[in-house]
This record gives structure tokens, C-alpha cells and sequence, in this order.
């Protein structure tokens, strides 16, 4: 296991036992004496720290065991590793070999421990979930090949919350049905804010949380379509860069566009089987209108990179859609770098779902309020979804406008967040933002709207995002509410919904207004867990 980037902390933690009844003992304080049968054999040592870091640890007072047929009893010593970079994962260093070990904390039942692979001689344990700035007691037992034990209780300081550390959210409703996490991102509207991903557990509380302060702040510091790789490491874009950062934030893997070659990457990554990774980026072309004359113009271009950085694959828009069709939010502007003018945003790519089956790529297009399916060893366009394009609607539904995060069904229905702006056959005072699901039978070409959410009539203009749960109810993302009214007044909601019950949320809770949530995702497993 690779430390030697991650900075470590020097602690210094005692055994409970000694702490007991003492007090005024400050970091640098001797450990206080250790009184009774259950101190006798107890030891305090400092360890060398693991891989190439420069800095110490401190290790623990531990309570050991009794002798078993003969052999001496089993004596461990504990260190803690704490992390500035990640405040709320800690590792405990044994000071013994292929030890079975158990971690418990004594007063926080979402506290996850599990083994990793440590310093040579040593057993590792991974505290996850914990509180920053935060003292904490933590139960440990050891026992070796022999069937010897030892255990004590370990009180555990954590590192200081990073920028925009939120500790709770209100929940409204019961826990989450299946189980799990939430994981999603945060940022305030103004400037120089923290930007934040956060994982949420069902009650609430976070349990992990990276936060990172830009000298250049905006909708750009957002950490967009993030996933979590089976490996435990998140992937995802930021300021039109590709990240995969660990538990502890060490980047693993950066590719920025120019690094690519490539005028910004944007919105989304997904990473396919090869391990290439899929994204948007920008094309740009003058187009020639009947009304507004030459102008210049934005449209989405498609890349499979490697991780290199390397583009291997493209698909261009203007290659395989219209130009002249111009729906609300082409008066948007994008710019172009290489001619450091702004062009019109023609198809506002938000959105990518890949399907190894078929090796097709669904594409979000906001700004021509269609979901295309792309061919991916052709790039021929298979079909487009939305007004005017290769479907028609079955009675009594209603196309997407402005559309955000599409989601394949196990049915093979279609899941999504329609934002239900810029329908031009709606007053806009009519306008409302949903979740709904699209069944679509490719041999009629007739789609049928077969569910949407029955909130509150609302709008959220700008992201948005929908999930099916692992429990078959679904996570819907309502990301700037408000927003319209003013960025200082706009606030995100997420919520469990049921089809069958959608118009009360199982399970929600809101931001503090004046903040965004891009997208919010499950996840069964905590940052850096593993199956």
C-alpha cells in the first residue's frame, strides 16, 4: 500500500485505562502511570513510520492477554496514523503479524473498521467514518495463530474538518430503504467557496468528505459525474480536468485538457471495461443562419481517452446532427480558446451512459432537449428521443426539455431528470421539473411515458440527477431550486421516492441555501471500501 505521498500526522493516544482520572494531559504530555492488573504488562513506544514519510506516530498503552499452554502472553502495541488530507480515516498499526483483529467504537455505531495491507511485520486495521476534530474511543482486540488475545480501548484524536466540512443534514422521513450511502457534491454560489463531495449515511451524518478551495471559483470547481471504481478510488471532472483521487485524496491519476489537446472537458466521465475513459468535450464551427448570419458555434465532441491521455475515439456532433436546429439556450455562450472569441452553445452535452452490450453511447444534449444513441464503431446516430426527433409519444405523456443524467433500466426503460425548461408550447409559469421513465419500443418508435414523480409543482433550471436504488425506489436530485430567483435564495433537495408513492419522499433533505448539488449517487460502500 502506497503512504509515500500522503502526508501523515505525528498523534500521541493512550490507553484509556491511563487516561482515566488524569487530567490536563496535552498533546506533548508524558503518558500518565498506568495503575492495576490491567496495566502491568502495558507498553508505550514510538514506531517508525510506514513507506518513505518523514514523520512519526505515536503509539498506545495496550492491556495485554493471558499466557495460552505454556507461551508467553500475546503484548501488541498500537499506533495511530491520522491524515491531514483526510481527517476522518484513521489506520492502527499492530505491532504483530497476521493478527485477527476487531475495532469497535464505543459510542458511534456508523464507524466502519476493516483490515488493510500495512507495514511489513504488522496487522492494519482502517478506521473509517469518524468525526474530524474529534477525541474517540475505539475498542481493538488481537488474536494470534496460537489463540492468544489482547485487547484494550485506544482514545483517538482526529485531524481538523476540511474546507466546507458540514458534520450533518436534516433528514426528513425514515432511513434510506436500501441500506446505503449517499455520495454527492456541494458548492456555494459565491465566491471562493469550498467546493465539497460528501458521503452521507442514512441518518445523516456524514461519514467522508473532501473539500477544496480554487483560486479560480464557479460552476467549473464542481466535482462533476462522480463514480466510485471497484477499487474503492472516485473518479470524476473538475475545472476541465480528469481526476481518480483515493480515500485520502492523493490523486492516482490527473489529465487535464490540455494534456489531452483538447479545448475543455466537461459535465461527465465514465470509465469503460478497457479502463478508457469516456467525456465531453467542446467543437467549435461557423455555421451559416438565415436570420442571424455567420456565427460561430459550440457543439459537444465526444472522447474515449486512455489514461495516458491519449484520444483513441471521437464522435462530433456537427458531423451527425443538424446545425440549424437552434432550441432555447442556444443564446448561451461558450468559449473558444483557440480563438478566444464565445460561441453560441448549439447542444449542451450533460450527460453519457455506455452500454458494453450493445457498445452504444446515450447522450445527453440539453440544448437540443434529446437523448441521441450513438453506434460507437460507426458513430452513427441509432436514434434520437425527444421533440421532434425519431419517436413519436404515446397520448397523455410529455417530452423532456433540458434533460439531465439518463439511466438505463433493468426493463429497458429509460430513467431521467427532465428540467422541464424551454418547452415552446408551455407559458413558462407552467413550467416544472420531474423525475420520469420512458418506455421505448424501437420497432413501433413509440415512446410511452409509463411513470413521473408527483412533487410539488417547482423548477431546478440548471442539473438534476435520478437513480434507481438497489431497493427499487429512486434517488432523485433536485439541484438548484430556486435558482431563478436569485443564486443567494437557490438551495438543492435529494429524495427517496417510491413509483407508487412519489408525491411524499420517503426520504430527504435540503441544502443551505445559496449552494448546488450537481448530482447525488448511492453507494453501498464507503470511499476506498472494497466488495
Amino acid at each position: 500500500m502506497d503512504r509515500a505521498s500522503t502526508p501523515l500526522r505525528r498523534t500521541r493516544g493512550w490507553g484509556l485505562a491511563a487516561l482515566l482520572g488524569t487530567a490536563g494531559c496535552g498533546d506533548d504530555a508524558p503518558p500518565p502511570a498506568v495503575e492495576g492488573s490491567s496495566g502491568e504488562n502495558s507498553t508505550t513506544t514510538t514506531a517508525e513510520p510506514p513507506d518513505d514519510s518523514s514523520t512519526g506516530v505515536a503509539t498506545t498503552a495496550v492491556d495485554s492477554g493471558s499466557s495460552d499452554e505454556g507461551l508467553p502472553p500475546l503484548e501488541v502495541e498500537v499506533s495511530i496514523y491520522t491524515y491531514p488530507t483526510q481527517p476522518m480515516v484513521i489506520d492502527l498499526g499492530f505491532s504483530a503479524p497476521e493478527l485477527t483483529l476487531s475495532v469497535e467504537h464505543l459510542s458511534d455505531e456508523g464507524v466502519r473498521a476493516d483490515p488493510i495491507a500495512g507495514a511489513e511485520g504488522e496487522s492494519w486495521m482502517r478506521v473509517r467514518g469518524l468525526s474530524p476534530s474529534t477525541g474517540h474511543i475505539l475498542r481493538w482486540s488481537a488474536e494470534d495463530a496460537a489463540g492468544r488475545t489482547d485487547a484494550g480501548d485506544l482514545l483517538v484524536r482526529t485531524e481538523g474538518a476540511l474546507p466546507g466540512f458540514v458534520p450533518s443534514f436534516p433528514i426528513e422521513g425514515t432511513g434510506l430503504g436500501y441500506g446505503g450511502y449517499v455520495m454527492f457534491d456541494l458548492l456555494a454560489l459565491t465566491p471562493r467557496a469550498p467546493a465539497s463531495l460528501f458521503v452521507v449515511d442514512p441518518d445523516g451524518i456524514t461519514r467522508w468528505h473532501i473539500g477544496r478551495i480554487d483560486e479560480s471559483p464557479g460552476p467549473n470547481a464542481v466535482f462533476a459525474g462522480v463514480e466510485q471504481r471497484p477499487d474503492g478510488t472516485l473518479l470524476f471532472l473538475r475545472n476541465y480536468s480528469i481526476f481518480i483521487i483515493d480515500e485520502l485524496g492523493a490523486e492516482r491519476l490527473s489529465i487535464t485538457s490540455e494534456q489531452a489537446g483538447l479545448p475543455g472537458m466537461h459535465h461527465d466521465v465514465i470509465e469503460l471495461d478497457s479502463g478508457n475513459l469516456l467525456t465531453l468535450s467542446y467543437t467549435f464551427r461557423d455555421i451559416e443562419y438565415p436570420d442571424i448570419g455567420l456565427t460561430h458555434v459550440a457543439g459537444d465532441l465526444i472522447v474515449e481517452l486512455t489514461p495516458e491521455g491519449d484520444v483513441v475515439w471521437e464522435w462530433d456532433a456537427f458531423d451527425h446532427l443538424d446545425p440549424q436546429r437552434r432550441r432555447a439556450g442556444f443564446e448561451e455562450l461558450i468559449f473558444d480558446p483557440d480563438r478566444l472569441v464565445t460561441a453560441s452553445d448549439w447542444t449542451h452535452g450533460n450527460g453519457l451512459v455506455h452500454d458494453p452490450a450493445t457498445d452504444t453511447v446515450l447522450f445527453s444534449s440539453r440544448h437540443q432537449d434529446w437523448l441521441v444513441l450513438i453506434d460507437r464503431a460507426t458513430g452513427d446516430v441509432l436514434w434520437r428521443l425527444g421533440e421532434e426527433g425519431d419517436f413519436g409519444l404515446e397520448p397523455g405523456g410529455l417530452w423532456p426539455y433540458h434533460q439531465h443524467s439518463p439511466q438505463w433500466q433493468d426493463d429497458g426503460s429509460l430513467l431521467l431528470y427532465d428540467n422541464g425548461l424551454g418547452n415552446p408550447t408551455l407559458p413558462d409559469v407552467f413550467e416544472t421539473s420531474r423525475a420520469v421513465r420512458y418506455a421505448l419500443d424501437t420497432e413501433t418508435m413509440m415512446a410511452t411515458e409509463v411513470w413521473e414523480d408527483e412533487a410539488d409543482d417547482f423548477i431546478s433550471i440548471i442539473a438534476g440527477d435520478a437513480d434507481r436504488l438497489p431497493d427499487g425506489s429512486i434517488l432523485v436530485t433536485d439541484s438548484a431550486i430556486d435558482f431563478e430567483v436569485g443564486p443567494d435564495q437557490s438551495y438543492a433537495r435529494i429524495r427517496e421516492i417510491d413509483e407508487d408513492d412519489s408525491a411524499t419522499p420517503q426520504w430527504s433533505f435540503t441544502t443551505a441555501l445559496g449552494t448546488f448539488v450537481y448530482r447525488c449517487i448511492p453507494t453501498a460502500l464507503l470511499p476506498g471500501q472494497v466488495p
